[in-house]
Protein backbone atom coordinates (compact mmCIF):
# COMPACT_ATOMS: atom_id res chain seq x y z
CA UNK A 1 0.00 0.00 0.00
CA UNK A 2 1.21 3.48 -1.22
CA UNK A 3 1.18 5.68 2.05
CA UNK A 4 1.05 9.74 1.86
CA UNK A 5 1.85 12.19 4.24
CA UNK A 6 -1.24 12.64 6.14
CA UNK A 7 -1.21 9.54 8.42
CA UNK A 8 -4.72 10.62 10.16
CA UNK A 9 -6.83 7.00 11.19
CA UNK A 10 -9.85 8.98 9.95
CA UNK A 11 -8.64 10.20 6.66
CA UNK A 12 -9.46 6.84 4.66
CA UNK A 13 -12.98 7.16 6.10
CA UNK A 14 -13.56 10.60 5.19
CA UNK A 15 -12.27 9.67 1.59
CA UNK A 16 -14.98 6.94 1.66
CA UNK A 17 -17.60 9.04 3.40
CA UNK A 18 -16.61 11.70 0.44
CA UNK A 19 -17.99 9.01 -2.25
CA UNK A 20 -21.53 8.96 -3.56
CA UNK A 21 -20.88 4.71 -4.45
CA UNK A 22 -22.40 2.27 -1.29
CA UNK A 23 -19.67 0.81 0.36
CA UNK A 24 -20.18 -1.70 3.30
CA UNK A 25 -18.10 -3.95 4.67
CA UNK A 26 -19.31 -7.42 6.13
CA UNK A 27 -18.31 -10.26 8.62
CA UNK A 28 -18.42 -13.36 7.81
CA UNK A 29 -21.96 -13.61 9.07
CA UNK A 30 -22.80 -11.12 6.67
CA UNK A 31 -23.14 -8.46 9.59
CA UNK A 32 -22.15 -5.11 8.79
CA UNK A 33 -19.00 -3.56 10.25
CA UNK A 34 -18.92 -0.69 8.42
CA UNK A 35 -20.37 1.79 6.40
CA UNK A 36 -19.72 4.57 4.38
CA UNK A 37 -21.86 8.03 4.47
CA UNK A 38 -23.42 7.34 1.44
CA UNK A 39 -24.60 3.55 2.60
CA UNK A 40 -26.05 5.40 6.03
CA UNK A 41 -27.86 7.76 4.11
CA UNK A 42 -29.73 4.87 1.74
CA UNK A 43 -30.29 2.80 4.77
CA UNK A 44 -31.43 5.98 6.66
CA UNK A 45 -30.11 4.44 10.10
CA UNK A 46 -27.24 6.11 12.33
CA UNK A 47 -24.40 3.98 12.20
CA UNK A 48 -25.04 2.26 16.25
CA UNK A 49 -28.60 1.18 14.99
CA UNK A 50 -26.67 -0.25 11.69
CA UNK A 51 -23.11 -1.71 12.95
CA UNK A 52 -23.56 -5.31 13.86
CA UNK A 53 -27.19 -5.85 12.14
CA UNK A 54 -27.55 -7.57 8.16
CA UNK A 55 -27.71 -5.30 5.08
CA UNK A 56 -30.42 -7.57 4.39
CA UNK A 57 -32.27 -6.42 7.79
CA UNK A 58 -31.68 -2.80 7.64
CA UNK A 59 -32.22 -2.17 3.98
CA UNK A 60 -35.11 -4.58 3.23
CA UNK A 61 -36.76 -5.21 6.06
CA UNK A 62 -36.06 -9.06 6.30
CA UNK A 63 -34.33 -11.66 7.46
CA UNK A 64 -33.43 -13.70 4.18
CA UNK A 65 -30.56 -11.99 2.19
CA UNK A 66 -31.26 -11.00 -0.89
CA UNK A 67 -31.37 -13.66 -3.98
CA UNK A 68 -28.55 -14.46 -5.71
CA UNK A 69 -26.49 -11.76 -3.03
CA UNK A 70 -23.20 -10.90 -4.45
CA UNK A 71 -22.03 -10.83 -0.91
CA UNK A 72 -23.17 -13.75 0.28
CA UNK A 73 -21.50 -15.85 -2.79
CA UNK A 74 -18.07 -13.81 -2.86
CA UNK A 75 -17.78 -15.01 1.30
CA UNK A 76 -18.59 -18.48 0.09
CA UNK A 77 -16.27 -18.59 -3.01
CA UNK A 78 -13.37 -16.45 -2.25
CA UNK A 79 -13.87 -14.22 -5.30
CA UNK A 80 -15.16 -11.38 -6.52
CA UNK A 81 -18.57 -11.55 -7.50
CA UNK A 82 -21.00 -9.03 -9.04
CA UNK A 83 -25.15 -9.15 -9.05
CA UNK A 84 -28.09 -6.31 -9.04
CA UNK A 85 -30.58 -5.34 -6.71
CA UNK A 86 -33.25 -3.14 -6.36
CA UNK A 87 -33.86 -0.98 -3.17
CA UNK A 88 -36.99 -0.33 -1.41
CA UNK A 89 -36.98 3.29 -3.08
CA UNK A 90 -37.14 1.87 -6.94
CA UNK A 91 -33.67 2.69 -7.32
CA UNK A 92 -31.25 -0.35 -8.89
CA UNK A 93 -27.76 -1.15 -8.12
CA UNK A 94 -24.76 -2.46 -9.51
CA UNK A 95 -23.53 -4.50 -6.43
CA UNK A 96 -19.42 -6.03 -6.42
CA UNK A 97 -18.54 -7.86 -2.99
CA UNK A 98 -15.15 -8.48 -3.21
CA UNK A 99 -13.85 -11.00 0.03
CA UNK A 100 -11.65 -9.41 2.45
CA UNK A 101 -8.23 -11.48 3.35
CA UNK A 102 -6.30 -11.81 6.65
CA UNK A 103 -2.55 -11.64 6.70
CA UNK A 104 -2.51 -15.67 6.25
CA UNK A 105 -5.00 -15.50 2.97
CA UNK A 106 -8.26 -16.45 4.91
CA UNK A 107 -11.53 -14.78 4.37
CA UNK A 108 -12.04 -12.29 7.28
CA UNK A 109 -15.33 -10.44 5.43
CA UNK A 110 -16.73 -8.97 2.12
CA UNK A 111 -16.64 -5.25 1.13
CA UNK A 112 -19.62 -4.39 -1.22
CA UNK A 113 -19.73 -1.57 -3.47
CA UNK A 114 -22.57 -0.72 -5.10
CA UNK A 115 -23.12 1.95 -7.88
CA UNK A 116 -26.52 3.49 -8.95
CA UNK A 117 -27.76 2.21 -12.31
CA UNK A 118 -31.06 3.34 -11.83
CA UNK A 119 -30.52 6.25 -15.51
CA UNK A 120 -28.12 3.54 -17.16
CA UNK A 121 -31.34 1.19 -17.04
CA UNK A 122 -33.75 2.93 -17.59
CA UNK A 123 -32.00 4.72 -20.86
CA UNK A 124 -31.44 1.41 -21.85
CA UNK A 125 -34.78 0.32 -22.02
CA UNK A 126 -35.76 3.52 -23.36
CA UNK A 127 -33.25 2.56 -26.23
CA UNK A 128 -34.99 -1.02 -26.77
CA UNK A 129 -38.43 0.27 -27.23
CA UNK A 130 -37.08 2.65 -29.73
CA UNK A 131 -35.19 0.17 -31.55
CA UNK A 132 -38.14 -2.13 -31.30
CA UNK A 133 -40.07 1.00 -32.74
CA UNK A 134 -38.28 1.66 -35.43
CA UNK A 135 -38.36 -2.17 -36.22
CA UNK A 136 -41.76 -2.79 -36.52
CA UNK A 137 -41.87 0.80 -38.81
CA UNK A 138 -39.41 -0.42 -41.10
CA UNK A 139 -41.43 -3.77 -41.45
CA UNK A 140 -44.54 -1.71 -42.70
CA UNK A 141 -42.54 -0.11 -44.66
CA UNK A 142 -40.89 -2.60 -46.41
CA UNK A 143 -44.70 -4.33 -46.98
CA UNK A 144 -45.76 -1.19 -48.29
CA UNK A 145 -42.47 -1.13 -50.58
CA UNK A 146 -43.50 -3.90 -52.32
CA UNK A 147 -45.48 -4.16 -55.60
CA UNK A 148 -49.19 -4.05 -54.67
CA UNK A 149 -51.53 -5.39 -57.54
CA UNK A 150 -54.47 -2.87 -58.13
CA UNK A 151 -57.08 -3.45 -60.28
CA UNK A 152 -57.42 -0.89 -62.94
CA UNK A 153 -61.65 -0.05 -63.25
CA UNK A 154 -62.24 -0.34 -59.45
CA UNK A 155 -58.93 0.01 -57.66
CA UNK A 156 -59.64 -2.76 -54.90
CA UNK A 157 -56.40 -4.36 -54.18
CA UNK A 158 -55.27 -7.96 -53.96
CA UNK A 159 -54.04 -9.05 -50.31
CA UNK A 160 -51.67 -12.14 -49.79
CA UNK A 161 -54.51 -14.14 -49.49
CA UNK A 162 -56.11 -13.61 -53.28
CA UNK A 163 -58.88 -11.21 -51.19
CA UNK A 164 -59.73 -8.08 -53.12
CA UNK A 165 -60.02 -5.09 -50.72
CA UNK A 166 -60.80 -1.29 -50.76
CA UNK A 167 -57.41 0.83 -50.71
CA UNK A 168 -58.06 2.44 -47.38
CA UNK A 169 -58.93 -1.22 -45.38
CA UNK A 170 -55.65 -2.59 -47.30
CA UNK A 171 -53.37 0.64 -46.18
CA UNK A 172 -55.18 1.03 -42.67
CA UNK A 173 -54.32 -3.03 -42.08
CA UNK A 174 -50.60 -2.64 -43.32
CA UNK A 175 -49.74 0.79 -41.52
CA UNK A 176 -50.95 3.25 -38.84
CA UNK A 177 -52.61 5.37 -41.41
CA UNK A 178 -56.40 6.02 -40.70
CA UNK A 179 -58.83 7.66 -43.61
CA UNK A 180 -61.08 10.03 -42.93
CA UNK A 181 -64.08 10.07 -46.08
CA UNK A 182 -64.93 13.29 -47.86
CA UNK A 183 -65.52 14.38 -51.00
CA UNK A 184 -63.38 16.37 -53.89
CA UNK A 185 -65.28 19.53 -55.58
CA UNK A 186 -64.69 17.75 -59.06
CA UNK A 187 -66.50 14.32 -57.73
CA UNK A 188 -69.43 16.90 -55.95
CA UNK A 189 -69.72 18.42 -58.85
CA UNK A 190 -69.69 15.27 -61.36
CA UNK A 191 -71.85 13.40 -59.07
CA UNK A 192 -73.97 15.63 -56.80
CA UNK A 193 -74.55 18.71 -59.05
CA UNK A 194 -78.22 18.57 -58.48
CA UNK A 195 -77.79 19.09 -54.83
CA UNK A 196 -74.96 22.30 -55.65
Amino acid sequence: MITGKNTNPRFKDQILDGLTHIIIYHDMEMRIQWANRAALDLIGLPPEQVIGRRCHEVIFDTNHPCKDCAVKRALASNSTEHGEMTTPDGRTWLVTANPIFDEHGNVIGAAGISIDITEVKKLRAEKESLLKALEQASQKAKTLENLIPICAVCKRIRDGKGAWNQVESYIQEHSDLRFSHCICPECAKEHYKDLL
